[in-house]
């Protein structure tokens, strides 16, 4: 119970450990996702470029077949 100056109590509810940790679980998974997304990108990224060096690489190819 709180005490006021007035003299009337009124009850307080603590959030407890519970709440502290699920808010600091959330934090934590909203971090994930956030360096997931991040992963994902750079792995895009990384394809695209292979794909680019594919391509590179078949006109290498075709220009020394040709010769």
């Amino acid at each position: 119970f709180f005490q006021a100056a007035d003299g009337i109590r009124a009850l307080v509810r603590s959030r407890g450990l519970g709440d502290v940790y699920k808010r600091q679980m959330l934090g934590y998974t909203k971090a994930m996702l956030g360096y997931t997304k991040v992963m994902l990108g750079y792995t895009k990224a990384m394809l695209g470029y292979k794909n680019e060096m594919l391509v590179y690489k078949k006109e290498m190819l075709g220009l020394t077949e040709a010769l």
